[in-house]
């Protein structure tokens, strides 16, 4: 197996099992979504929450989300936010 090689590939029937599967079991699955005109980090109920189909056109000063001719879910950048506030979230000593 080369470096190109997936190790194992979703289809979207399969992504929306996984997302259903996860959050069936109390997990809290945080992806890409469409909010207010962009392309954030939040939350998800389901793989349709996932920002299917939409691109970002992003420049000096610029950033525009428009419609892609496929349905991928996972080809934009998550805008000006970070994983940060996910993955390390603030902590306060009580």
């Amino acid at each position: 197996m080369d470096s190109t090689t997936p190790l194992a590939e979703l289809d979207g029937d399969g992504l929306g099992a996984l997302v259903d599967a996860l959050v069936g079991r109390g997990r809290t699955v945080i992806g890409p979504t469409v909010r207010d005109g962009a392309i954030v980090l939040a939350e998800l109920g389901s793989a349709d929450d996932l920002p299917h189909g939409w691109g970002v056109e992003a420049a000096a000063g610029t950033y525009r989300l428009h419609r892609r001719a496929d349905r991928a879910a996972f080809a934009q950048s998550a805008g000006p936010q970070s994983w940060k506030t996910f993955l390390h979230p603030p902590r306060a000593r009580l």
